[in-house]
């Protein structure tokens, strides 16, 4: 029935978001653990600075973009949108050679 429906709704958006804020916090600080092995110390305060602000900025420019995308292009344009920028992104991750940190040797 419409009544079933609609308290529905507020579950499955509590659910979602509870999944959303412990599955995103959980893997929130491996890119910044893998920001600070690869860099060195003398660059991990701006490596660290700059992978925080790009975080920030996504987090404002995403919904407004998803929301644009939507009503413009339809309900699978955000995804597809978000595939395409996820698959270029990897490409340019694969193609940046990646030379692991140095051995740390310890004094004899």
């Amino acid at each position: 029935s419409a009544g079933e429906h609609n308290t529905r709704w507020p579950l499955a958006s509590v659910l979602f978001h509870f999944h959303l804020f412990v599955f995103g916090g959980l893997l929130r600080p491996t890119p910044w653990l893998l920001c600070c092995s690869i860099a060195p110390p003398e660059h991990r305060g701006l490596v660290l600075g700059v992978a925080e602000s790009c975080h920030g900025v996504a987090g404002v420019i995403g919904p407004s973009l998803s929301g644009w995308l939507y009503e413009g292009y339809g309900s699978s344009a955000p995804a597809a949108v978000s595939g395409w920028l996820c698959a270029a992104a990897m490409g340019i991750v694969l193609a940046v050679p990646l030379q692991p940190p140095a051995a740390k040797r310890k004094p004899d």
